[in-house]
């Protein structure tokens, strides 16, 4: 399974905002579903089957009121998640 490269976010840049209430969110929300079986067979002597499943993650969330922005609100929310959802399945067969 290929690595997940993930950057997400929410900002204000560059801009003036005048309101009430602001809110800024950054929402990452992955289900991962990973599968892997083998299976080994011999005729003679001993046999071994093995199976792993490898997530491999590369994530960045981001929120932020960056360069150059005025922001004029009696309240400011800036919020940034990052959830990860993970399912591994792995199954292996030996005979011999």
């Amino acid at each position: 399974m290929p690595p997940l490269n993930q950057h997400t976010r929410a900002f204000i840049a560059n801009a003036t905002v005048e309101a009430p209430a602001v809110n800024v969110h950054a929402n990452s929300d992955n289900t991962v579903l990973g599968i892997a079986a083998s299976g080994s067979g011999t005729k003679d002597g001993s046999g071994v089957a093995g199976a792993v499943t490898l997530s491999i993650f590369h994530q960045k969330t981001y929120g932020f009121v960056g360069d150059d922005a005025t922001v004029n609100a009696m309240n400011l929310l800036v919020q940034a998640d990052n959830h990860n959802h993970v399912l591994p399945i792995s199954g292996a067969l030996g005979v011999g």
